[in-house]
């Protein structure tokens, strides 16, 4: 809605249901302003949901053998409590606290428990708030520059329940509400010890996220053809996740996923036809873990592999042809120079397991060439 020549309104609502967490409405405010031809503030806030996907839902489930804590570990015959009373309500723990005072743990034992984890039918919607501030500078003709600050609050954060966690809501609960197998999460040996202990997704988290955006554009006339340039570049001022549950928060900026500076510069020169296309990727040096060193979520022991990770440059060139009778011929490399991703062992934070680095955030394919023919008609 334009309210004034040099001031515009936008406003949208939707409303949306799902099957498996209902109805739900989301809207979007925003606001232009122009006082010259060549520049634009806007603004905008907005809500915004998202549901469940497929995995999140039903996911297969995979076996994991990580550390879990037992809350019974070290309870004895005095100790008070709803967990105590709850953890001497099996019999093959109290057995242990009566012959050897208390319900001690072996290190293989500790190591031992093995269990699956993968989607849950329980999970609910994220929902979230955002808002963004920004400007619009068409500097010249060929030259623009594009600014804005974005900041988003995601509550109720899908993520993997910790199967600690699991185990240590299953015991806080009274004696009459207590189910000794976790509700079929769990998983005792004769002596107490866990075997198995599963988990899944739930609604775990807080996100909060802000940052800066920037596109730079430019574009000239070079000999025959058109030369243009590209930047976009992104600045993670923050990305604080918080346990809804502990409201322990904590700043991921800098970790592998979560770099403070990403990248892509992207130059193109066309003559007619023709254009040929090289676009630099750029990610942050990072670490696999905010909080200090890397170590094995297995052994709990530190690992040989730093904890440094160097900033990576990726290269990529691509040329196309369009042919008069809507047909586009294109061939390209991606990642040109075969770029190996940084080394990150399972049991690494970020570590994928049988890929050995953080395929989210690397190129675990190496240099890779394609060809293709596009029809129009």
């Amino acid at each position: 809605m334009p309210l004034l020549d040099t001031l515009e309104l936008d406003l949208a609502a939707r409303y949306g249901d799902h099957s498996i967490t209902g109805g739900d409405v989301t809207w979007d405010a925003g606001i232009k302003y122009s006082p010259f031809d060549t520049f634009s503030l806007r603004a905008s806030a907005a809500t915004a949901i998202r549901t469940p996907n497929i995995s999140d839902l039903y996911g297969g489930r995979g076996e994991t053998f990580a550390a879990v804590a037992d809350p019974c570990s070290g309870v004895s015959a005095t100790t008070t409590g709803n967990v105590a009373d709850n953890c001497r309500i099996i019999s093959s723990i109290n057995d242990r606290i009566v012959k050897d005072g208390n319900f001690e743990l072996t290190q293989a034992e500790k190591q031992g428990t093995g269990g699956t984890t993968g989607g849950s039918a329980n999970v609910k919607a994220e929902t979230a708030e955002t808002y963004s501030v920004g400007a619009i500078w068409q500097v010249i003709d060929d030259l623009s520059i594009t600014v804005d600050y974005y900041n988003v609050a995601i509550d109720d954060a899908i993520t993997s329940t910790s199967r600690s966690t699991v185990m240590r809501r299953c015991f806080e609960v009274s004696a009459t509400d207590f189910d000794p197998t976790c509700a079929g999460a769990s998983v005792r040996n004769e002596d107490g010890a866990l075997t198995s202990v599963d988990s899944g997704t739930g609604n775990e988290n807080q996100i909060d996220t802000s940052g800066i955006d920037t596109d730079i554009t430019y574009s000239m006339d070079l000999g025959p053809g058109t030369f243009r340039t590209q930047l976009v570049w992104t600045y993670t001022i923050e990305y604080v996740i918080a346990g809804i549950e502990s409201g322990e928060t904590v700043d991921y900026v800098g970790e592998v996923l979560t770099p403070e500076h990403r990248a892509n510069l992207n130059l193109s020169y066309g003559i007619d036809d023709f254009n040929f296309a090289w676009r630099m990727r750029y990610w942050d040096e990072a670490v696999d873990s905010i909080n200090g060193e890397n170590f094995n979520f297995y052994s709990g022991e530190p690992l040989t592999v730093g904890n440094e990770i160097d900033a990576v440059v990726y290269h990529d060139i691509n040329a196309r042809y369009n042919f008069s009778n809507g047909i586009e011929a294109f061939v390209g490399v991606k990642n040109l120079f075969d770029k190996q991703p940084p080394l990150l062992p399972q049991g690494t934070v970020n570590g994928g397991t049988g890929i050995n680095t953080a395929s989210e955030a690397y190129d675990v394919t190496g240099r890779y060439f394609y060809a293709g023919v596009n029809f129009k008609f």
